[in-house]
């Protein structure tokens, strides 16, 4: 159960108002998992603090109605959780690492930010502090105190697959400074996604296949506890463009199965 509403809102909107009713309305019985936002990165306009706001209050109302459910906090989007590893990276002297992170990100990448090519974790730190605002906002959703509110840690993971198990160490390095340690679900990857960005990535059923399996190994081998694809099957309004290959059903809802053999 994700809880969702109006971008930003503090006391009195639509989801803080819900809450109780919505924790009593338990998602698969006893145990059930509660996700208080969707995606930080992408919908979230107000600040931290409003978040927390919604987070404390969500929690105690899930825990409440059901004191074994699991909450989970929104999900830190890519570039919510990337940014700020490149930052940190270069900030204790791990500058070469951020580079290398940064060219694995930008290889295949045709959007503006990916054209630029920092010479040196310098030049690097100078692109990436235009995105400090989201780096504080998600090293205070780590922060000890906060994580009083929530069971779970969230990842979205679209960026190159590659890029998973430094995302993973990032996140369990900043839980560890702050002396806790929470699970961590990937609740939302695909591939080949943003097919307008990543010219190179193989086309079709085949790239898919492969992604499929490579995210989840890398998901899994690098300590996530669970992963979550999306989508099942492309909605009507997103059958062209960035996720029109992510499906795992066609459209005629049959099952895609891909192998050498029948490969067409």
């Amino acid at each position: 159960l994700a809880v969702t509403g109006r971008a930003g809102c503090g006391r009195g909107c639509p989801a803080t108002a819900a809450l109780p009713d919505i924790a009593a309305a338990r998602d698969r019985g006893p145990g059930g998992r509660k996700g208080l936002w969707t995606a930080l990165a992408l919908d979230w306009q107000g600040t931290p603090e409003q978040y927390l706001e919604l987070l404390r209050t969500g929690y105690r109302a899930v825990k409440d109605a059901d004191p074994t459910a699991q909450v989970v906090l929104a999900g830190i989007g890519d570039v919510a959780w990337l940014t700020p590893m490149v930052r940190d990276e270069i900030l204790v002297g791990k500058g070469d690492l951020a580079l290398a992170h940064y060219y694995e990100w930008a290889e295949g990448n045709n959007s503006p930010q990916a054209k630029q090519r920092p010479a040196n974790p310098q030049q690097l730190l100078v692109g990436v502090r235009r995105y400090d605002k989201m780096s504080e906002f998600t090293h205070r959703l780590l922060q000890a105190d906060a994580a009083r509110f929530f069971d779970v840690v969230d990842l979205h993971a679209y960026h190159p697959y590659t890029l998973i198990p430094a995302g993973v160490r990032w996140a369990q390095a900043v839980m560890a400074r702050q002396g806790y340690s929470k699970p961590i679900w990937i609740t939302e990857t695909s591939g080949p996604s943003y097919p307008e960005l990543w010219p190179s990535e193989k086309e079709g059923e085949r790239g898919e296949a492969e992604e499929v399996v490579k995210r989840y190994v890398l998901a899994v081998s690098s300590g996530v506890e669970r992963v979550f694809w999306y989508v099942l099957r492309a909605p009507q309004h997103q059958e062209t463009g960035k996720w029109s290959r992510t499906g795992l059903l066609r459209k005629d809802m049959r099952v895609i199965h891909w192998c050498p053999r029948c490969e067409t």
